[in-house]
This record gives C-alpha cells, structure tokens and sequence, in this order.
C-alpha cells in the first residue's frame, strides 16, 4: 500500500497494554477505541521485524520496541462493516466468494471494516489477497487461506493462465463498437489487450457488453473504452457526463482456470445489468 503517515506513530519503551497506551494518546472514549482496532486502523510493527499488520485486539500485550501507528479519518470508521459472505466455492486451503459493488477488495491504512479481506477475517480465516476488482465492480473473487495456496493461485494470475470474463453496460460512441472486436492500446506503456463481444444493444444509446481480460492492467477495461469514444454507465473516474446515483455497472461473471489438477468455472448472472439498457 501506499505510505501515508500515521495520526500517531511511537515506539514502545517499556511493556504496556494496547487498551492503556490508545487511551493515553487519543482522545476517544473506549468503545471509539475498540473500533479503530476492529476496523484495521491500527498497526503494529513488532520489536527487531519490518513488516507491519493491522492489530484488532484491543487487549493486545506491547512489547519494548514494538512500533505501533494508528490512522484515523472518521468518515472511514463511520463506514458500516462488510459482514455477510456469498460463497461459490469454499475449500480448505481457498475459496470463491461473490464480492458486491461498493465494497473494496482490501482495505488502506485507515481501515478496512468495508473489504473482503475483513469480512473472510471475522468468518475465522486467514485470507491471502489473489486478485482484486475496483470496489465499484461486483463478481468473482479468488481468496487463499494458507501461504502455499497463495502462491499457487497467484501464480495462474501471473501466468496468464485465467480465463477472466466480465460485463458492463457501455454508454458513447457505440458506432465504434463491432459487434465483436479487440482493443489492443497500449497502457502504461505495456501491451494490453482485451476481447469484447456485444451481448445487447439497448436503449439511451447503451449496450450490454462482455470483455474477455487478457492482460490485467489498471482499469483496463475503463481505460480501453475511452479509446473507442465510449465508457462503463456510471464510471466515476474515465466516464464523461455519465455518473449517476445507481454507480458504475461492471460485473466479474465467469473464470476458469486449472488448480491441482482439477478444471474449475465458476459463472456469475447479472440480470439486474438489463435493467440499465
């Protein structure tokens, strides 16, 4: 993630209770304070390592040395958490869950009660981050639960061994739409391609629209589209005078890949899409 600083950063001088040493930097009463454990915006780097992890226990021992940073933004915490989980697939060591639109895939330094990654939390897992969607997207998403699963499925990603379907509702210039077609413009000055079929012509000048991923660049398809005079319905970032109240409509509806030797595919429906055209 991107460094940001810290609302308060110390490093611990003698054994203290995390409860204890928030109440004497803070000026929030305890149930604030077990909120900003809770929902990840708290972080501990312990005494002699590097790497730093969000710390949710708010009873939790501190030792000499130990660096502790806490990130506070209260329109963040005021966030309702990411509770309920929708599984297409649950193994022992991975699992596909449905992410819905308006949820992050991971959370940042201030908190991350609105993920995924704290939702597979509190249903007692130890998630591993495989892939991500914008939090405007909804679909499919690869999790692991042990390190060895990680790198394997992270492997397949890197590989280009996935095949990562998706579907938007299209607004533009959809004369420059095919009914099928390729965009392969550059990005970030790397080769980018993504395949496209048009499912659906509908009205207000929009299209139900698949795209088949074949690279995975940043915002590839929203990118993409801007280079065909068109854009995702609701795009906040790459649309021009299409934002709406409804948000942006892309969905991540079908994957398949080969793991341990097993053939997987999972599909996703968005039938609410058709309500757009």
């Amino acid at each position: 993630m991107k460094f940001i600083k810290p609302t308060r950063s110390i490093r611990i001088k003698q054994p203290i209770v995390l409860k204890k040493w928030l109440e004497e930097v803070l000026p929030f009463d305890e149930s604030h304070l077990a909120l900003l454990c809770d929902y990840g915006a708290v972080w501990l780097t312990p005494s002699g390592k590097k790497n730093k992890h969000r710390i949710r226990e708010i009873n939790t021992s501190l030792n000499r040395d130990d660096v502790i940073e806490v990130y506070v933004d209260e329109k963040i915490l005021s966030i309702k958490p990411c509770s309920q989980l929708q599984w297409v697939k649950k193994e022992k060591s991975w699992g596909v869950c449905l992410k819905p639109a308006g949820v992050l895939s991971q959370g940042t330094f201030f908190g991350d009660q609105n993920s995924m990654m704290y939702a597979l939390e509190k249903d007692h897992l130890t998630p591993f981050l495989i892939h991500r969607l914008d939090r405007e997207t909804e679909g499919l998403m690869v999790f692991a639960w042990t390190p060895q699963a990680a790198k394997d499925l992270s492997s397949l990603w890197q590989d280009r061994s996935v095949v990562k379907k998706y579907q938007g509702i299209v607004v533009g210039n959809l004369s420059q739409l095919d009914s099928a077609g390729e965009i392969k413009t550059p990005l970030d000055d790397k080769e980018a391609l993504t395949k496209y079929k048009v499912l659906k012509i509908g009205n207000y000048n929009r299209a139900l629209v698949e795209f088949d991923l074949i690279t995975g660049r940043l915002h590839q398809i929203r990118r993409h589209l801007l280079s065909l005079e068109c854009s995702l319905w609701g795009d906040p970032k790459y649309g021009i005078n299409n934002k709406n109240q409804e948000g942006m409509k892309l969905a991540h509806t079908e994957l398949k890949f080969k793991y341990l030797k097993v053939d997987y595919h999972f599909k996703y429906e968005a039938p609410h899409f058709l309500n757009y055209l």
